[in-house]
């Protein structure tokens, strides 16, 4: 296959399986051969998409945009969708364009990787106890349905209500959000359930959990407001607009608050009422069932609404000393907990985790994440990290994590983050944390 000159870019989207609309039109300085290569790439519904690039021209093509694009498309019309931009300059740019969804904002800070994965561990282990392979849901993220249920993965909440629109869209389950909420107990927030269940009354471990929610992965920033006497609200705002996936976090939101509550000060507490913005589901009788108090479809506001007397309730096996050692360990993790990452340098950090000991070079991630070396070198850049950062930083948090086993030799550590001779290892983390591997066990 000849174009008249190398071929610059061949991109994989692995999982994306695109449904072709439309006729691909490229622009007529792409050759019919280069043509023929992207539709039957397209068309042969292979699982991935190949786009080929005419090195000459020195057109720079967003690779960037392209899985922007693909990670945006829309599940519930099942496409996926891939851009490829050609033309001299912004003016003559033009898109060869096979179903695009835009269904998220521009907004950076919905495009920082923060959010722990709960829900979405929750939705992967609801669709594998019904068969359903939710591989598919990931295509476009560069994590799969194994790396959500890892303590440490993070995603941003464009990535989030991505991936729940494609469960939803798999799992057309009336009611998914109260079926996923409800079976979640104090034992699914972690050290903030442990915190909670340790505190002193109801209303101490409410006032915990609304301190340290963000801890838990959840997707609307909630709040307590005082109503009319007597009641006290939990309201939810969600940070982006979403009238689709927005009955399913509500729902899921306020059915795990419930078992949560109803764990925490037992199971005869009753919310006085349920208040959502969206209209009466066709399912409005698994919310009477569950919740068992008056609904309010089509209100101002989404809130879960409780007797404010019920906060004063307090805990018969409290325990002073034992409440500040949770909360202690909670503030710990916390602190521990990495500062707010793109998704580019989440996903970079997730691959290294992977294959630590085996000191992967930037080739071999670019190749992982579908991205070719130069582009993912730039995009770093754009972001203020570098590779070697970014590996030195995960090497530096592995092998601290490893020191605190003295079982290990410090050779048998540096070996486990990638380093085949202990000298070098020595070198590294001294340089990494101002002392040697030894002193560090000291200390």
């Amino acid at each position: 296959m000849n174009s008249g000159g190398g071929l610059a870019v061949l991109l994989r989207l692995s999982g994306l399986r695109p449904q072709v609309e439309q006729a691909i039109s490229p622009p007529s300085h792409v050759s019919a051969a280069v043509t023929r290569v992207i539709g039957e790439f397209a068309i042969g519904n292979l699982g991935r998409t190949v786009v080929v690039l005419h090195r000459k021209q020195r057109r720079r093509y967003y690779e960037d945009g392209f899985a922007r694009y693909a990670a945006k498309a829309s599940a519930t019309a099942k496409m996926g969708a891939v851009s490829a931009y050609f033309g001299g300059n912004s003016a003559k740019r033009r898109t060869c364009t096979m179903a695009s969804t835009r269904n998220a904002s521009d907004d950076p800070r919905l495009r920082a990787a923060t959010l722990p994965t709960n829900i979405l561990s929750g939705l992967v282990q609801f669709a594998q106890e019904r068969g359903i392979d939710a591989s598919s849901w990931f295509a476009g993220f560069f994590l799969g349905p194994d790396d959500v249920c890892e303590p440490s993965a993070r995603v941003s909440y464009r990535q989030a209500l991505a991936i729940i629109r494609r469960a939803m869209a798999a799992m057309p389950e009336p009611g998914l959000g109260l079926l996923i909420g409800q079976h979640q107990g104090i034992g699914n927030f972690g050290l903030v359930g442990l915190a909670m269940k340790t505190a002193r009354s109801f209303g101490d471990a409410v006032a915990i959990g609304i301190t340290y929610q963000h801890a838990t992965g959840t997707l609307l920033d909630l709040a307590l407001e005082k109503l009319a006497p007597g009641e006290i609200a939990l309201r939810a705002r969600a940070p982006l607009d979403d009238p689709v996936v927005l009955p399913f976090l509500c729902e899921e939101m306020f059915s795990s608050v419930l078992a949560v509550g109803r764990e925490l000060a037992g199971s005869r507490l009753r919310p006085l009422r349920l208040e959502l913005v969206y209209a009466m589901p066709p399912h409005v009788e698994a919310y009477r069932r569950l919740f068992g108090c008056e609904l309010c479809f089509g209100a101002a506001r989404n809130c879960l609404v409780i007797d404010a007397c019920s906060l004063d309730q307090p805990f018969p096996s409290y325990n002073p000393v034992t409440a500040r050692q949770a909360l202690a360990l909670l503030l710990r993790e916390l602190q521990a907990m990495p500062v707010a990452r793109s998704e580019t340098v989440a996903a970079v950090e997730r691959q290294l985790r992977q294959r630590i000991a085996q000191k992967p070079r930037l080739p071999e991630i670019a190749v992982s994440l579908y991205r070719s070396e130069r582009t993912l070198r730039r995009q770093l850049a754009e972001e203020g990290e570098s590779f070697l950062a970014i590996h030195d930083r995960i090497r530096c948090e592995r092998a601290l994590e490893l020191l605190r086993d003295r079982r290990l030799t410090v050779a048998q550590v540096g070996c486990q983050v990638g380093f085949g001779d202990v000298r070098e290892f020595r070198r590294a983390f001294k340089r990494w944390t101002g002392r040697t591997p030894a002193e560090q066990r000291d200390c």
